[in-house]
């Protein structure tokens, strides 16, 4: 059985959080009458497809759908306005990102930036976090992405269904900030958020908790290419920790990949190691790590790699799971970014053309093609792009013996979610 499979009890107990409990797709839903959008369900296995009929929720790029402890609903974004379960504006919930180019009739242009979590030590209130974009011009190229917004959600109040508390607190202000990547504190409550800039080798850490946020410091490690007039696409990258939190993952198609191990502790980079590229591997690009943290995957445009994180030289232990055939699936689109969901299973949503479909590794603990990488094979009620929501591990708790292990938090807490 899969460590991210949802389980419960017979007394109806829940021992994890859920709040990934459903992926939103949808692709301008809004363009005409009638149009859809998509909800995959993981409260049961397997997940189940329904639609949603929201023609007023544009979603462009971004898309993200949050659920409480026990797997509700509770609110959806497309990094614009947030909306609560029932799908109406939340009090305070429109113009988000107002003093950017972020705004875009649309839907907010961040396919991986946007990201909610609980506020430590107060189940009821939840952050959402997303980037802020400048645009170039009217053709929609992303120039600088200065400052992380964070805004606040009291789900204790508008009876219940939340309403936003706050909005465009600036969090960490950069240099072409990368998509900020998050993971549990070893103290098993707090989070660390994570990012750094595309073209230099410098990161910003974090500290997510109950005093709301401490900047705890920068590092520089490792190499990344200078910046030039031309190659600036954050749209070919994807950052993540690993599921057990214990690395981390800067991954673009243009630089490669730089494997770091991270001190949950302290939030120290370390053991950096660089997966060099021959040549650029295409636009869209994704990554996304296996259950057990042992295997990583990254997709181009027309491949997807495995690489073995447990081995002492990760570059030379890659394996080709799949190839794009463009003779075979004209209409198809290329491989673009990748989540780890509850069921175990590692999703990958297609990028420039607009598709119905999905593609699915069945089994990402596993090595070479028992991996089972099966394109296509997720049905969609929809045509959707780049839409593919981001969620960290919330089931990652206390790092047990660990000097910050020191809040007698062992393991998930109890919910009683009914029967």
């Amino acid at each position: 059985m899969r460590i991210f499979l949802i389980i419960l009890s017979l007394t109806g107990i829940l021992k994890a959080q859920q709040h990934d409990n459903i992926f939103m797709f949808g692709h301008h839903t809004s363009d005409e009458p009638g149009s859809k959008g998509a909800l995959l369900d993981f409260s049961v296995y397997p997940p189940t497809l329904s639609e949603h009929q929201q023609n007023l929720f544009n979603i462009s790029l971004a898309g993200l759908s949050m659920s409480d402890e026990c797997g509700n609903p509770i609110f959806f974004t497309n990094g614009l306005e947030i909306r609560d379960s029932t799908w109406q504006k939340m009090p305070n919930g429109e113009f988000l990102n107002s003093d950017s180019y972020a705004l875009h009739t649309r839907g907010h242009l961040d396919t991986k930036g946007i990201i909610s979590l609980p506020k430590p030590g107060n189940m009821n209130k939840y952050a959402v976090f997303n980037r802020v974009f400048n645009l170039s011009d009217s053709s929609g190229v992303a120039i600088e992405m200065f400052s992380i917004y964070k805004h606040e959600i009291d789900m204790n109040l508008n009876e219940g269904q939340g309403e936003i508390t706050s909005k465009d607190v600036p969090i960490i202000n950069g240099f072409y900030l990368i998509n900020p990547s998050y993971t549990r504190h070893g103290n098993g409550r707090d989070w660390w958020l994570l990012s750094g800039e595309n073209f230099s080798n410098h990161y910003y850490k974090v500290i997510f908790s109950e005093e709301e946020f401490t900047v705890q410091d920068t590092q520089q490690i490792g190499f990344k290419y200078p910046a030039t007039a031309t190659d600036f696409r954050d749209i070919e990258s994807q950052k993540l920790f690993t599921p057990d939190g214990q690395k981390y993952i800067d991954y673009d198609a243009r630089n490669g990949v730089r494997v770091m191990d991270f001190d949950r502790c302290t939030g120290e980079l370390s053991n950096y190691q660089w997966i060099e590229f021959d040549d650029f591997i295409g636009n869209g690009s994704g990554a996304a790590v296996s259950p057990n943290s042992r295997f990583l995957y990254v997709t181009g445009s027309g491949l997807v790699l495995q690489y073995d994180l447990e081995t002492d030289d990760i570059a030379a232990s890659v394996d080709t799971i799949g190839i794009y055939n463009r003779i075979i699936l004209q209409n198809g689109a290329p491989y673009s970014h990748c989540q780890l969901a509850p069921d175990g299973k590692i999703y990958i949503c297609t990028g420039a053309a607009r598709t119905e479909t999905l593609h699915v590794i069945n089994n990402p603990d596993e090595k070479g093609k028992r991996c089972e990488f099966m394109p296509h094979s997720v049905q969609l009620p929809n045509t959707n792009r780049y839409v593919l929501p981001r969620y960290p591990n919330y089931r990652l708790y206390d790092l047990p013996d660990s000097p910050c292990d020191t809040l007698g938090i062992d393991g998930p807490p109890e919910f009683d979610c009914g029967n």
